[in-house]
């Protein structure tokens, strides 16, 4: 028999801060979905609320929790304020097991409403970013201000500066320049990467080998990751949004990144014009002498354009002809 009582989530916020709902109203569409909430936003303990009211034919009964789900599983605590609606999933980002590409889910009913699903969604995009610091490897998303992270030619150095930016699919689909690139375990060497490295395309990566003293006398450089791309082992990544991380040091370094060494932020005038007018003054503030010379940082390596990086991936088709 079809269920002609209903719920539904009429709106959901985290720490205030109004989320978009995906899901339907009716007897045969009774799921809600929270996606993509980027929980390293918020510190200490957040709250996500979810408003539900009956939309058909409401008996008045309460509202109840149907399953907890696994909301346990992440140290969290959900209530409900059975005359209201009012469901709130509380948890610690410090103490919580919640990880990037994590799901919390759980069942509600109320007003006659025997069940409706809640998922809620967790952005996935740096968990495979694993930045080497003197306590081991770490997610880049769980690095802060004043953290040490080692460094290729200066040791352990302490981050100066943090910034992110999320680029939903839409955004993707209106500047597909700023697509990221996966750059796939083992493209740059053995184990390097380790497992797939996705940045973004201006990202430089740094590489030592014959074909680089062949081509340029040099021992060492950095290259952009779009210069890799070959079609096969470097790529352009097919995710539906992303969000990009910025660690930034006193000057510019090379960091151990999901086992291949790659760029810290440099602070040059592509990458501070990509960023946010507030994140831009931030940074600014912090390091008042790049205001009116982005460029004045010298580079950690010599930089290779694009194009020469392009000269040096045919070398390496010409190598290995069978690639496909």
């Amino acid at each position: 028999m079809v269920n002609i009582n209903n719920i539904s989530m009429v709106s959901a916020s985290v720490d205030g801060n109004n989320v978009g709902i995906t899901g339907g109203g009716n007897a045969e569409l009774e799921t809600w979905t929270l996606d993509d909430i980027d929980f390293t936003n918020y510190d200490g303990t957040v709250s996500i609320v979810m408003d539900f009211d009956a939309t058909i034919n409401g008996d008045g009964s309460p509202f109840t929790i149907v399953d907890a789900g696994n909301t346990s599983d992440f140290g969290g605590t959900l209530t409900v304020n059975s005359a209201t609606g009012v469901y709130t999933f509380t948890f610690d980002t410090a103490d919580s097991d919640v990880v990037f590409g994590a799901q919390v889910t759980f069942a509600v009913s109320g007003e006659g409403d025997a069940s409706d699903t809640v998922f809620i969604n967790f952005v996935c995009f740096a968990e495979n970013t694993l930045i080497d610091t003197p306590e081991g490897l770490r997610p880049v998303e769980t690095l802060r201000v004043g953290d040490r992270v080692n460094t290729l030619e200066n040791g352990p150095k302490p981050i100066m500066w943090i910034g992110s930016r999320t680029l939903s699919s839409e955004e993707l689909a209106d500047h597909t320049h700023l697509r990221p690139i996966c750059i796939r375990a083992g493209s740059l060497g053995p184990t390097q990467p380790s497992s797939d490295l996705t940045v973004s395309p201006q990202h430089r990566v740094f590489i030592s080998n014959a074909s680089v003293q062949l081509l340029f006398g040099l021992d060492e450089a950095l290259v952009p990751a779009k210069g890799l791309l070959d079609g096969h082992s470097v790529v352009e990544s097919n995710c539906n949004s992303v969000t990009y991380y910025h660690i930034m040091f006193d000057k510019h370094e090379i960091l151990f990144s999901n086992g291949a060494w790659s760029e810290s932020f440099y602070p040059g005038a592509t990458a501070t014009d990509s960023l946010s007018d507030a994140t831009r003054e931030e940074l600014f503030e912090l390091f008042p002498e790049l205001r009116n010379n982005a460029s004045i940082w010298a580079t950690a390596a010599p930089v290779l354009t694009r194009n020469e990086t392009r000269a040096l991936v045919c070398i390496q088709q010409a190598k290995s002809p069978t690639a496909h």
